[in-house]
């Protein structure tokens, strides 16, 4: 989108904007990390899912069609998408919003503080999300 909008956009219109790609550059910086990271993590469930499901062959899949399978993405999904949101680089617009803020000299919380903040929110509506469809 923001190269839709570089190449269709009037300069002026980017000028009195601001608008610059270094924002989008910061959030995929953050996020290659996370997805060159997980590649060990990944790793590690599909050796272990064996195990967990005593399967010898299609272990991630036998593991996925189990009842324990079910239980676990249910859990890492919600956790993913509710607990997600808890600091800036947990999704990427939260992320983004903050290096646009910052990049116009708008003073935003620390990592921490926003963190502090958004568990008074978060953490209580994870608690009833988890009493109404994890019962």
């Amino acid at each position: 989108m923001a190269s839709m909008s570089w190449f269709s956009t009037p300069k002026s219109i980017h000028d009195e904007n601001h608008f610059n790609f270094h924002p989008i550059l910061e959030v995929a910086a953050v996020f290659a990390g996370i997805f060159i990271t997980m590649v060990p993590a990944l790793e590690i469930l599909r050796m272990r899912s064996l195990g967990l499901v005593g399967a010898k062959t299609e272990s991630l899949n036998a593991l996925l069609h189990s009842d324990l399978g079910v239980s676990l993405l249910r859990a890492v999904s919600a956790g993913s998408v509710f607990m997600g949101a808890n600091s800036y680089i947990g999704n990427g617009p939260n992320f983004m919003v903050k290096s646009i803020a910052e990049h116009h000299r708008i003073t935003m919380p620390s990592f921490g503080r926003y963190m502090l903040y958004s568990a008074t929110v978060l953490i209580p509506t994870f608690l009833l999300i988890n009493l109404v469809f994890f019962r």
